[in-house]
């Protein structure tokens, strides 16, 4: 004899799984509509301190050879809402499991200090 294993009979297993994924279905189609549709693209990063890639113009050429969608792959990824504030997390976060990167502070056009030549001996 089969018991049920759910404890009430009114449990429908199937319904909170449909649900479930509408619910994660739906949230990733709005995210997904926002970070496409967005208007405000950055085209200069604060963190990085340079210039944004710039939305490639059409060719027929760049689209045969295939460097359009690469143009466009990168220009997405460099203005992809909300992304210098990712990169902080990000770097918070691998700092917090003592994770480090080099980082340079200051201002890096000038020239640096001479390096003096050694002795001769």
């Amino acid at each position: 004899m089969r018991t049920n294993q759910y404890k009430f009979k009114s449990d429908n297993p199937t319904k909170w799984f449909i649900l479930k994924c509408i619910f994660f279905w739906g949230l990733l189609a709005v995210f997904c509509a926002l970070t496409l549709y967005m208007p405000i693209r950055p085209s200069f990063s604060e963190t990085e301190k340079r210039e944004l890639a710039k939305f490639p113009a059409f060719s027929a050429d760049s689209l045969v050879h295939g460097t359009y969608y690469r143009k466009i792959d990168s220009w997405f990824a460099d203005t992809f809402p909300f992304r210098d504030q990712f990169m902080m997390l990000n770097s918070q976060i691998s700092a917090l499991h003592g994770i480090r990167s080099l980082e340079i502070q200051g201002d890096t056009t000038k020239q640096g200090d001479e390096i003096p030549t050694p002795p001769a001996w």
